[in-house]
């Protein structure tokens, strides 16, 4: 693949008509939602909320939806809010979606950033499930996982998918029709990351631990607490009262006045309204002086 993001968003041509419902996670990752728009197919959100723990309630989906379903998309850990899926929640996912016969996607680039625990055991990674450890015969899941995140392999888009044969086989036919192969020099990086020693996968995480830690301590000392993700690269942050319901205005008003450039909530769904996405994506005296800038932005405001 072209990157996981290329397969999820072209899945939906080999799985849905026109007018069949994807059920995507709100918030979630956009090109998810794009994919099933250019099938011709319909969202129905599932909201993501603190009290469930951001995972989506399977009970809640009308029958009058589910009828028209065709398939699930999960992405654990997940991108924006950095929730983990314990693999109970994966089980009753693969028993839902078994019985209502519906397609199980899991976009799963961040599996490898995992901070809590991340230690098993001497040399030992901790990794967030997968779905195939809830199916393990592939009955209705298909996995997609990226080089971009774990082997910081961004820019040459190549990621792969594991799963169910007629999904693999449906995808690759759509890919037939749409690009080609990487190069070969790109693909012979991959297999060097995959095969080669891991512990570049354990010092990239701990880069983004360290990021983690000092920029939500930093939000903390200017009256800004958040929840410390337990994984992914982000933070994901409950707006102050006064800009709850206009996570927009804050990132623009904040890029303005300081440069520092978030991601508003509600870009990446209606449940996502009232947050903020932080990106720990620069050096920990990058992301402190940022945060000195947000708290004169607050001040301010």
């Amino acid at each position: 693949l072209i990157g996981s993001q290329e397969g999820t968003a072209h899945l939906p041509l080999a799985v849905l008509n026109p007018g069949d419902f994807a059920l995507l996670q709100d918030p979630g990752y956009p090109s998810h939602s794009g994919g099933v728009y250019l099938a011709g197919g319909q969202v129905y959100p599932m909201p993501l909320l603190a009290e469930n723990k951001f995972l989506p309630v399977l009970a809640d989906i009308p029958q009058s939806v589910l009828a028209q379903a065709k398939m699930m998309v999960l992405s654990y850990p997940h991108n924006p809010t950095t929730a983990i899926a314990p693999l109970s929640f994966l089980e009753e996912a693969v028993a839902f979606c078994q019985k209502y016969n519906l397609v199980l996607v899991h976009d799963a680039p961040y599996v490898d950033f995992v901070f809590d625990s991340f230690y098993e055991a001497p040399g030992k990674q901790a990794l967030a499930p997968s779905i195939f450890q809830a199916d393990p015969e592939k009955t209705v899941s298909i996995e997609f996982f990226t080089m971009s995140k774990s082997y910081s392999m961004g820019g040459f888009r190549v990621g792969y998918a594991i799963g169910n044969a007629q999904l693999i086989q449906a995808l690759r036919q759509v890919k037939a029709c749409i690009d080609f192969n990487q190069y070969r020099g790109i693909f012979n990086g991959a297999i060097a990351a995959l095969t080669g020693p891991q512990e570049v996968v354990r010092e990239t995480v701990d880069i983004f631990r360290q990021r983690r830690d000092i920029f939500v301590g930093a939000l903390e000392k200017i009256g800004w607490p958040v929840p410390i993700p337990s994984a992914t690269m982000y933070v994901w942050a409950k707006l102050p009262e006064l800009w709850a319901n206009d996570s927009v205005g804050f990132c623009v008003g904040l890029v303005e006045s300081t440069g520092v450039a978030v991601a508003p909530g509600a870009g990446f769904g209606k449940a996502g309204e009232g947050y903020v996405r932080f990106a720990l994506v620069h050096k920990p005296e990058v992301l402190s002086r940022a945060v000195e800038k947000i708290s004169v932005f607050l001040l301010g405001s």
